[in-house]
């Protein structure tokens, strides 16, 4: 080996070395060269014990700023916890299978004993998941454990959550409860990833979440000083470091992966020149726009931009225009989702915030993702037709004749997927539509998981975190809404929705379901959802359930069967629209909209609510201790008729209702069976139960009336608490609102108020 070659060989082993290959740098042994940023971040979590965000596209060095960081702190007394979301706790199909392996990767990386760690689980699994995640660190951790050590939680790999279905909500409001008690359980939190934490919530407001800051991780700046840290590696004399360097950093543009990998292969080549460098990254190119040679690297982008299907061809129409131009463009009417899928993709950089100029970010992208590259990748995605491709006012409708729906899936058998023989929530979107390809053909749909689970699994939290989830969206370019929903409490969830959004919706909010699941060749599945798609971009701005073939206000719904495909029905109003070869809206029966109301979001539902469905024989002193205990807020009675109860002996329903009435608890009267409108006048509500204090529910559903006394009941209460209302007029405020028809619920019934003479 001549002398040069052994010196060259030599030195290897003494100067650190380039690492390219994928994860952390490891600094002992590899070049780490510090950015503004490794210090902002660790100065912030420090003092502040705050929660930060940490962005940037992939390879861009997030994780080995975290690894040092855990580095540092932990030399500083911290204990840190390093979660990798992607491995601990995975892709996990139950929530709380999802919450025990998250709580046994943090207690192992904080060295506790896992046999008891398993035990408190097991002791407090029917907490909900917010309140298990959180509990974890207060109660566990600092109190039973009594460890005094600062803590640094570390969660890499985020956009794992993306994935996730049922838990992303509960993980997310599970932080953002420990940011607030930060100061006392001197908790900071890093979070990584290529997306804000907040676009991954399925269904709270994304508004909900707050980092405490938000750090976006740049290439490398092109100054001396950064340029001479790289160069410290290179196996050249110390003259030529910076000449070497800065034209290193010219064809990467600082970009943390290609900076080592090209100043790596300049020492493995022993370079010696500037045009030894264009040598290696000519070589360097050919390799990438080879299949065959290509680095993983270089499949990144455009695994991204193919998960972002719905805006593909547009992002690849834009980044063709900042091809063809060669150089940087101020953007004016460029959507901002397009401007993130690149961004975030790592083929453009802003260069300037203030008049949003974007530019390709490095000369080597520029030629490896050419004008051939994104042909290419055209036409792995097929028919331009099939997409949202105009460019051209991209914040208007991309195809006047292609409607523009949100479709939340909130399970049930239309919304499942099975999975090794089990019915299961889909994990993204693409798995769910795989399971219905055809509805694209009919919109433009975003999809949002909600709760992916069997309509018996839906509560009213879930009430309050769809209709909170519309009302976010009210203003963004949807002509409706669909959710997909199980059948057994499908109008339950649909009249909640209705109240909570109140008379001033203006877009069409349609519930589907099905009887059979999709897998069945002759089934509903497909057709409905068909139809609510159609449905929801016709001008009915009601909350509907569409069933088969007709469309019902969803507070006149009911289910009648749950076998044959006409699974619901509308006993006192006519349906909203049939759908034959066109759909035929009866408007003379939509809801008249006074201009002056506006879509609300009242999405707070009292469920101490009693329900007592009478039947011969039912004794009602077994609900007596309700009523002296104070467990209730109000007491529904479903009779067998309009409003007919056992009034002698032991049976006697009188005695319940004004022992309730006493205890200002209302009590509703509805029926199993509700009257029809054209015998209305005919057969009134049975008096003697309202001659006791008890309130009609007229003509409602059982759910309708369940719903809205259950949203009317928190209303009630503020107006207490702010002294809008008198509590002594609390019985009289509940009945009167009850009456009141707010969103079609019920008809008038003139005579009512002489059977309360």
């Amino acid at each position: 080996m001549c002398t040069c070659r052994l010196i060259s060989y030599l030195r290897g082993f003494i100067m650190k070395q380039y690492e390219f290959s994928g994860g952390p740098v490891r600094q002992k042994n590899c070049i780490y060269v510090y950015r503004e940023q490794d210090f902002l971040v660790h100065n912030e979590l420090k003092k502040n014990h705050n929660l930060v965000m940490l962005k940037g596209s992939r390879q861009i060095g997030k994780s080995s700023l975290a690894v040092n960081l855990k580095e540092q702190f932990e030399k500083e007394g911290w204990k840190v916890p390093y979660i990798d979301l992607r491995y601990n706790p995975g892709i996990q199909e139950e929530p709380y299978k999802f919450f025990s392996e998250l709580i046994f990767a943090t207690a192992n990386e904080l060295n506790l004993d896992l046999n008891k760690v398993n035990n408190w689980i097991s002791e407090n699994k029917n907490n909900n998941f917010t309140n298990l995640w959180v509990n974890f660190f207060v109660r566990f951790i600092r109190e039973e454990k009594n460890c005094t050590s600062p803590i640094l939680l570390i969660f890499d790999e985020i956009d794992c959550l993306q994935a996730s279905c049922r838990e992303t909500d509960y993980f997310l409001d599970g932080l953002q409860v420990l940011f607030d008690k930060r100061e006392e359980l001197y908790i900071s939190t890093l979070m990584m990833s290529i997306y804000h934490p907040k676009e991954f919530i399925k269904i709270l407001d994304r508004s909900s979440f707050k980092s405490g800051q938000v750090f976006n991780l740049p290439d490398f700046p092109t100054d001396e000083k950064t340029i001479l840290k790289w160069a410290e590696g290179l196996q050249i004399d110390d003259s030529k470091k910076i000449e070497i360097g800065e034209t290193i950093f010219h064809f990467t543009g600082g970009q943390p992966y290609l900076n080592a990998l090209i100043f790596h292969r300049f020492n493995e080549t022993n370079g010696n020149s500037v045009s030894d460098v264009k040598t290696i990254v000519n070589k360097f190119i050919m390799e990438a726009k080879n299949p065959n040679t290509r680095l993983a690297h270089f499949d990144a982008p455009q695994d991204f931009i193919l998960h972002n299907e719905n805006l593909a061809y547009k992002v690849i129409d834009f980044y063709s225009d900042l091809l063809k131009n060669n150089g940087p463009q101020s953007i004016t009417v460029i959507h901002e989702k397009i401007c993130i899928v690149l961004e975030t993709a790592g083929l453009v950089t802003c260069i300037n915030n203030q008049n949003n100029t974007f530019d390709i970010r490095c000369p080597i992208y520029r030629q490896v993702f050419d004008e051939s590259w994104c042909k290419k990748l055209q036409s792995s995605l097929g028919n331009k037709a099939s997409y949202n491709v105009q460019v051209k006012d991209i914040y208007k409708r991309h195809d006047p004749n292609r409607p523009k729906i949100c479709m939340f899936n909130a399970g049930g058998t239309i919304g499942m997927v099975e999975i090794n023989g089990k019915m299961t929530s889909p994990h993204s979107q693409r798995e769910f539509l795989n399971l219905y390809p055809e509805i694209e053909r009919i919109a433009e749909i975003d999809f949002i998981q909600i709760e992916a689970t069997d309509g018996a699994n839906i509560f009213p939290e879930h009430w309050s975190k769809i209709s909170r989830a519309i009302f976010d969206r009210r203003n963004e370019e949807y002509d409706g809404f669909v959710i997909a929903h199980g059948t057994d409490t499908m109008v339950f969830t649909a009249s909640a929705v209705a109240f909570a959004l109140g008379p001033g919706l203006n877009k069409p909010v349609v519930f589907v379901g099905s009887q059979a699941p999709h897998y069945v060749m002759h089934g509903d599945a497909l057709i409905n959802l068909f139809r609510a798609l159609k449905i929801a971009s016709e001008k009915i701005p009601e909350v509907v359930i569409c069933f088969n073939d007709l469309v019902f206000r969803a507070v006149r719904a009911e289910k009648k069967d749950d076998y044959r495909f006409t699974g619901f029905h509308s006993p006192t109003f006519k349906p909203l629209a049939i759908i034959t070869e066109q759909i035929e809206i009866q408007k003379d029966l939509l809801i008249h909209k006074d201009p002056l109301h506006k879509i609300a979001c009242n999405d707070k539902f009292d469920i101490n609510i009693l329900k007592i469905s009478q039947h011969p024989g039912l004794l009602p002193d077994m609900y007596y201790s309700y009523i002296e205990n104070d467990n209730i807020s109000a007491i529904i009675i479903e009779t067998l008729g309009l409003g007919n109860l056992p009034t002698t002996g032991v049976y006697n329903f009188l005695p319940l209702i004004e022992k309730a009435k006493n205890n200002f608890i209302p009590v509703v009267i509805t029926s199993r069976y509700p009257i029809l409108p054209e015998f209305m006048n005919k057969y009134l509500p049975a008096s003697a139960p309202l001659q006791k204090g008890a309130i009609s529910a007229g003509n409602m559903t059982s759910a309708a009336a369940l719903t809205k006394l259950m949203w009317l009941l928190p209303q009630i209460k503020s107006g207490i608490e702010n002294g809008d209302i008198n509590e002594r007029n609390k019985m009289i405020e509940i009945q009167q609102l009850m009456k009141h028809n707010y969103i079609g619920e019920v008809d008038k019934m003139p005579e009512l108020e002489n059977l309360m003479a």
